[in-house]
């Protein structure tokens, strides 16, 4: 499936979402979180090495929103492909979150759209990806307003939290049952970007 491997190319980024969630996916019509700053937005830019070694340019955009953008290879056209994806940084208890938009313009978030992300030692950003069936209990008991489906490609959460309910869900004490933090995606900054570029 074409539409699943760009996902997979461009979760990777910050957090090869859709990779470590499987076929299952979560998606929800407000981000995680509160914007971050200008400069902690902007230190995230520049260029990454995703889990399969493939360089990752990422770009700041202004206030808290980056830009995402893979070199693919079009076997069909024999051509390269430039895939992009913008996405919202956010930060709630002193944790960061990046939220994955959908599009330009869009309202809602790609499946498996958000995930914890942390920065390491030797320019690595590790992030874990969240658990489905966390939220999907969380969805069954009323603690967030949405939906969960089951079909041919796992479960379906689609969240529609109403006021804080979501920011009020998502804990740092509640991170190891809420996200992936075991086993995080790693990714390694190889370049970073200039401050003059546009």
């Amino acid at each position: 499936m074409r539409s699943v491997q760009s996902g997979v190319a461009l979760a990777a980024v910050l957090g090869g979402l859709m990779a470590v969630c499987g076929c299952s996916g979560i998606s929800s019509t407000v981000p995680l979180g509160k914007p971050v700053s200008v400069d902690q937005a902007k230190g995230l830019a520049g260029v990454w090495l995703g889990p399969e070694g493939d360089p990752i340019y990422v770009h700041h955009l202004g206030e808290n929103r980056l830009k995402l953008a893979v070199i693919d290879w079009d076997s069909a056209k024999s051509k390269h492909r430039v895939e992009q994806l913008d996405c919202l940084v956010t930060q709630d208890d002193d944790q960061m979150y990046v939220n994955l938009l959908s599009g330009p313009e869009a309202g809602q978030f790609m499946p498996c759209s958000f995930a914890r992300i942390a920065t390491s030692e030797g320019d690595q950003l590790l992030v874990a990806a969240p658990r489905i069936e966390t939220f999907a209990e969380a969805v069954a008991d009323g603690l967030i307003a949405g939906k969960v489906t089951h079909d041919d490609r796992g479960t379906q959460v689609a969240l529609t939290p109403e006021g804080s309910q979501f920011d009020d869900f998502v804990t740092p004490s509640k991170a190891a049952s809420q996200f992936t933090i075991e086993k995080p995606l790693v990714l390694r900054r190889i370049k970073r970007s200039e401050d003059k570029q546009k």
